[in-house]
């Protein structure tokens, strides 16, 4: 698991140790994002197959494949629908729903969550789909979170007229979490 150690500062006089280096070592490869052992949280995945959506309020979206996922906060088999945070800090969610044209003219709702819960009501993003005929993707708004290692973050998506299956064929619903600091 990537954890963020903030460098310390070297006394005046002071020799360099080992230990010092080593600091300095991990924290650059942590920033750097290029294996799980060191890298940073930074994930992003789409929809390779439809999911049906209902009208309920507890759709989430899963994710079966992943473009990116440095620190392994993703599985394809469990839970696909969370990314689980490696390191605590300061994060930026991206996500989009991708509704087919074949949706029926109505209200979408797509949030964050983390936890289970809405992260904030502002994080929510409303459509109406009324261009039925084409598909069309909801782009939701990104935001900045503060999460704590073990936190989980998750689309939940509520249609309030009627269900549908999610678009893969002409876009794809994605998902994205990047670490942006301590």
């Amino acid at each position: 698991m990537a954890t963020w150690t903030a460098g310390t500062a070297l006394a005046s006089g002071a020799l360099i140790s080992q230990a010092w280096v080593q600091n300095v070592v991990n924290a650059q490869k942590f920033l750097a994002a290029n294996d799980a052992t060191y890298g940073r949280d930074l994930f992003f995945a789409r929809q390779g197959a439809g999911q049906a959506i209902t009208v309920t309020t507890g759709n989430v979206l899963t994710f079966g494949g992943e473009d990116i996922d440095v620190a392994n906060g993703h599985s394809t088999t469990t839970n696909t629908s969370r990314y689980t945070v490696q390191a605590a800090g300061k994060y930026r969610l991206t996500g989009g729903v991708a509704i087919p044209s074949s949706a029926a003219q109505q209200t979408v709702r797509a949030a964050f969550y983390k936890n289970g819960s809405a992260l904030s009501e502002a994080a929510k993003c409303y459509i109406a789909i009324s261009n039925v005929g084409f598909p069309q993707t909801i782009v939701m708004p990104t935001i900045y979170a503060s999460l704590a290692a073990g936190d989980y973050v998750e689309i939940h998506v509520v249609p309030y007229a009627a269900g549908f299956t999610t678009e893969v064929t002409n876009s794809q619903s994605f998902f994205g979490v990047e670490w942006c600091g301590a």
